[in-house]
Formats: C-alpha cells, structure tokens, sequence
C-alpha cells in the first residue's frame, strides 16, 4: 500500500510504461529471492522477508501507474468499458495464476515454477519498452519533482473533503472483505 501511494511522483516524473516495467523487474527480483534460499535454507525467514517486501514495493506502483496509462491513452468515449476490462482481468488473471500455477509447480517443482514467473516477468518488461519507445509521456522538470511521499496523497486526495474519507473508509472495509472472502474455506462461507 505504501508503495502505490508513493508511485504519483514517480509516474509523473518517469512514466506510467517504466514504473510498470520496474514493478515488474522488483516482482522477479523477489520471486528469485525466495528460490535463492534453497541454497541457504538457514536463511529463509530473514530471505522471505526480504523478498516479500521487494515483490510488495514492485507490485503496488503498477495499479496507478496502469490506470493513468489508460486514462490518457482510452477514448473518453471507451472510458468505462477500457477500465471494467482492467478492473475484471485482475480477478481472472489472479484465478488462473491459482490453478495453473500449482501444476507446474508439480510437474517441474516449486524452484522451476518460481524462476519460470520471474521469466515471464522479466520478458514482459522487455516488451513494454517497445510500447514504451511509442507512448506519450508527461515531461516535469526535474526542479519540480520531489521525493513523493506516502502521507501526501493521502493528505491531498482522501483527506480534503468528507465525501472522499467516508468512501475510502468503505473501500478499505470492503477490499478487506473480499480479502477475507478468498482467503476462508469455501465450507466456512
């Protein structure tokens, strides 16, 4: 959470495409470390620590930075549809990442599986900087950028009106539930 309330800055100053493609890299990055363990077994809590927290700082820049992507790029007119599609993939890749992932971690083994994604991951960074090479990006100077800070979006965006602190109240309670809701037994619900 940190980390996508700290990316404003960082997408404003280098692109929605490269803090994607860093997120990415960071989220490899931290799939290899926990592989990296099995050479040091006496290393894995501090290792998965470690990688949880660089998978964490890769994989929370990438909503924002995807959904300023597509603001600028979807006609107004495509504005809904472009961002349900966005909205309704994360699920669907979530829940395929849940059932193919187990079978390949079975066929070729959890290292195999871990490294394969991190592979993945590593190849569609690369082909976002063909995407990357023809986007528009927002150019600020780099007098105007400041170290973005976690506090101030909050400050700015969910704390300026009562409106916006009673529906982020509500969205935590309810990313919360639906949390909850995929984590439970399907014999407790």
């Amino acid at each position: 959470m940190s980390a996508s309330l700290a990316s404003g800055g960082f997408v404003e100053r280098y692109g929605a495409i490269r803090v994607s493609q860093v997120g990415v890299l960071l989220c490899a990055a931290g799939l290899a470390m926990v592989v990296g363990y099995a050479a040091r077994p006496e290393l894995l809590l501090p290792l998965l620590f470690v990688a949880s927290v660089v998978i964490g700082l890769g994989y929370g820049p990438i909503t924002p930075a995807s959904s300023q992507l597509l603001a600028r790029t979807a006609p107004p007119s495509r504005m809904a549809l472009t961002f349900s599609i966005k909205q309704t993939g994360v699920p669907v890749g979530q829940r395929s990442r849940a059932r193919l992932l187990p079978a390949l971690a079975l066929s070729v083994g959890w290292h195999v599986a871990f490294l394969t994604v991190a592979g993945a991951g590593v190849v569609i960074a690369l082909l976002a900087q063909l995407a990357r090479a023809s986007s528009m990006r927002i150019e600020i100077p780099s007098d105007r950028f400041r170290s973005p800070g976690v506090i101030d979006p909050l400050r700015v965006r969910c704390c300026a009106r009562r409106a916006l602190r009673e529906l982020a109240v509500c969205g935590f309670a309810y990313a919360g539930a639906a949390g909850l809701h995929d984590e439970l037994p399907r014999s407790s619900i």
